[in-house]
Formats: C-alpha cells, sequence, structure tokens
C-alpha cells in the first residue's frame, strides 16, 4: 500500500399461495422465491419475533391482524400452529419473546385495543386477565422485556399503551402506571429499554403525532421529553425505537421517524440523522453483533432497508441498501440472533406485513472492496505532494454504489473519474454491495 494511502480501521460490517388446511390448529403453506424473499406466512401476520435461541429452536411466532397467534418451529418454515384466538379480532402489534427463551419459553403479545396476552410455557397456556390498573382495554401498541426478565427486578415487563406505559416485575400478575405529567396523551408506538436497565433505569418510549421520544432514568418514574436533533412537527413520530447490544460502551439507541432513521449515543439526549431522509420508518432491528458488524435493517412502507456501518462516526457516511425487493410495508423487522457471527452464517431477516410474514436469506455477507487510483500514479512532488492536475478513479469488485468524502464535507455517490481538491486533504472512500455489506470507510491523504 503507497505511504500516502490509509486504511482506518473499523467494524465490517412467493407470490405464494397459501391452503389454509387446518382451520384449528395448523396453517400449511407453499411458497417460492420472489426478488430474494419467502413468503412464509400466515396471511395477516404483520408482527414477527424469533427466539433468541433460534439457531437451535427456530422458534418463530407470528401475530395477524385478526388477533391471532401462530408459532413455528420449522426452520423454512413451511407450516405453522395456531396457539391462541385472542378472540378479540384486532391487531397483533408487537411480540417480545425471553431473553433466555431456551430456558425460559415466554412470549408476550401487545394487542391493539385490548392489551396484552402470554404464554409463559411455550405456548401451552395463555393468560390475558389482568387486576386493576392495567393495559388491559388499552390499545397495546409497543412491548419489550428487559434483560433480567426472569429474576422479575424492577419492572421486567415494559408495555406502551394510549395513552402511557406500564410495568409489571411478576410475570404480569400485576401492573404499575408508569406515566406521569408531563407525558403526552397520544399512542405510545415504540418502546426501547437499556440493556443495562436493572443499574441505569433508562426507558425509551416513541409517541404518535409530534410528540417524538420521551425518556425515563428511574425506571419511569418520571419523564424528559428528548427532541434534540429530530425532525420538527409530525415528521419525528417515532413508530420505531432499537436500543443497540453494545449500550454499555457506547449508548447507542436509533429512532425511527417519518422522516427517516436517527442516531443517538448518548441514551437518547441528542439525535442525528444516519439515512432513509424523507421516508416513513415503520419498525426497526439491530443486530445482536452489533458491537462488530454495525448492521441494522429498517422496516418502511415499501420494503425493508439494511445498513453495515449504522455505527460510522460520521452519520453522513451511513449507507442504507434496500434488502431484495419487498415491495410492502413492512410493520415488523427481526434479524436472526446469530446474523453473521461466523463465515458460515447466514444473513435472516423476517418481515410482518399486512399480508403475511416475509423472510430473506442471503450467505453474503462480505462488503465490498474499492481501490484508488490516480493519475498521475503516485505523487510527483516533495513530501508525497501532487505538483501536477490530478485525477481520482474508485472501482469496486462488485455491483453496488461507492461513495467518497473530502474531509468533513457531505458525502458525494461516486459516477466516473474526478479531479482533486487543493491543499491537504484527507479523502474518505467506500462501497456498498447490492445486498447492504458496507465496506469500512479508506482514508487517503491527497495533497
Amino acid at each position: 500500500m503507497a505511504p500516502w494511502i490509509k486504511k482506518k480501521t473499523g467494524h465490517r460490517f412467493f407470490f405464494i399461495f397459501a391452503a389454509i388446511l387446518g382451520l384449528i390448529f395448523s396453517v400449511p403453506l407453499m411458497s417460492f422465491a420472489a426478488s430474494g424473499w419467502l413468503f412464509i406466512g400466515p396471511t395477516g401476520a404483520g408482527s414477527v419475533q424469533v427466539s433468541r435461541n433460534y439457531s437451535n429452536d427456530n422458534t418463530l411466532w407470528a401475530g395477524s391482524t385478526a388477533g391471532i397467534i401462530y408459532k413455528t418451529v420449522d426452520p423454512v418454515p413451511t407450516s405453522w400452529t395456531l396457539m391462541h384466538d385472542t378472540g378479540n379480532a384486532t391487531k397483533i402489534n408487537m411480540i417480545a419473546s425471553s431473553p433466555n427463551y431456551d430456558v425460559d419459553p415466554a412470549a408476550y403479545f401487545a394487542q391493539e385495543g385490548n392489551g396484552v396476552s402470554w404464554t409463559q410455557d411455550d405456548g401451552a397456556t395463555w393468560d390475558s386477565t389482568m387486576s386493576a390498573g392495567t393495559p388491559n382495554e388499552q390499545d397495546g401498541a409497543a412491548i419489550v422485556l428487559t434483560n433480567d426478565y426472569e429474576t422479575g427486578i424492577s419492572g421486567s415487563i415494559i408495555v406502551g399503551v394510549k395513552p402511557g406505559v406500564y410495568v409489571s416485575d411478576d410475570f404480569g400478575a400485576t401492573w404499575v402506571v408508569k406515566w406521569t405529567d408531563p407525558l403526552p396523551t397520544n399512542h405510545v408506538r415504540s418502546i426501547a429499554v437499556s440493556p443495562d436497565y436493572t443499574s441505569d433505569g433508562i426507558i425509551l418510549v416513541g409517541y404518535h403525532a409530534g410528540d417524538a421520544v420521551w425518556k425515563s432514568d428511574d425506571f419511569g418514574n418520571s419523564w424528559v421529553q428528548k427532541i434534540n436533533g429530530l425532525p420538527s412537527g409530525n415528521s419525528r413520530k417515532s413508530y420505531a425505537l432499537a436500543a443497540s447490544s453494545d449500550w454499555s460502551t457506547t449508548q447507542t439507541v436509533f429512532s425511527g421517524t417519518w422522516n427517516g432513521v436517527f442516531r443517538s449515543e448518548d441514551a437518547g439526549e441528542n439525535w442525528v440523522q444516519v439515512g432513509l431522509d424523507k421516508v416513513n420508518i415503520y419498525s426497526l432491528s439491530v443486530s445482536s453483533n452489533y458491537a462488530t458488524d454495525q448492521t441494522m435493517v429498517a422496516g418502511t412502507k415499501n420494503g425493508v432497508f439494511k445498513s453495515t456501518n449504522a455505527g460510522a462516526p460520521i452519520a453522513g457516511d451511513v449507507v442504507f441498501t434496500e434488502v431484495g425487493s419487498l415491495g410492502l410495508q413492512a410493520d415488523s423487522v427481526v434479524i436472526d440472533p446469530d446474523f453473521g457471527q461466523s463465515a458460515s452464517s447466514s444473513g435472516t431477516i423476517f418481515a410482518g406485513t399486512a399480508s403475511g410474514a416475509y423472510k430473506f436469506w442471503t450467505t453474503d455477507l462480505v462488503a465490498p472492496v474499492t481501490i484508488l487510483t490516480t493519475v498521475p500514479i503516485a505523487p510527483d512532488g516533495d513530501n508525497n505532494w501532487f505538483i501536477s492536475d490530478t485525477s481520482l478513479t474508485l472501482t469496486r469488485n462488485e455491483p453496488g454504489s461507492t461513495y467518497y468524502r473530502w474531509n468533513d464535507d457531505a458525502t458525494v455517490t461516486y459516477s466516473g473519474q474526478f479531479g482533486a481538491q487543493a491543499g491537504d486533504n484527507s479523502f474518505w472512500y467506500w462501497s456498498a454491495d447490492a445486498t447492504g455489506n458496507t465496506e469500512p470507510a479508506n482514508l487517503a491523504n491527497i495533497k
């Protein structure tokens, strides 16, 4: 490598015919590939969630727009089992499963207009009976389980409803209202909880309309609105929130607004846009291996987009690439918990839509490589200065898009050979392939 080119180290980042053969117990399906996505059903499954132990148990939950809850342990899957009919014919908005599903197979379902239903034994038995002062009969829009769920410490189940937040620290037996003035009265649409919740007590909730993001750092006892850097008006409605797995070191959390994806690196205090400008975001999922793969996906009105450099130091350098061609509103998205954790690991993403659940699978988790060439081929002056007019060409090793940036200027999409800027410059360049794998930024000193 020439001495004037430096490498910055960093993180690497069917049309379906569904035959309903069993009206009560099972929903067999047939599926085929369509633009990289597999329709896996069941019909109307807008909400999906995987077991944290998915690589071993293949457990996938789905909730339909009619209040029906399904489960499959088929790795394809080709069939689903109807596990529970809530009896209310209203939408299952969000699903949360136990952090240690292999030893504690619990799953909770937030339901529009009817609070929460749950199972603590992999679907063998169900409960939705709640005591006074609970989210029952409310719009259960969002739900999370904390990492210490099994211990029941400090409110291990957190539910967002209209108009506030409830917590339970006894597995749903009793609930405590956790909202006070000045929380707004609009619907809660999303919740993120700190992976270190037991010690820091941080909850973030996203609201419908312009109420944006509110934060509590005392287990929900008090709340403050956090809008610094978020868009104004209704564009800052936050339909999705997702905390990164490396929270203890970076305090990174993402908000999906109606004006793109925003990132905070100080637990929600301040926000900066990282991509999908002017796009409505309905769902987010962050890789469980985010500390090293920097991967997240966003569900939009017209499909799913992926970034493998979501933690890039310069927000403008973050690249989102469409995953296949889903062409449907992704109300939920989930990344396989084992996404990309070994060379042989698959890159599996699930999406829930009004038509049903879809699966995207790829073995391509390798980012492209970009080569910089200059004319002249090397500096022709003293101390690595170019004294002749200098042109630059960027070449990547596979289909995709290439980007570059001079110093701290705006990121530019590469379209062909261009001239060097005058002076002593930092020149950053990188590429993303067609499946969204993004190369760590390369740095060259051009002067």
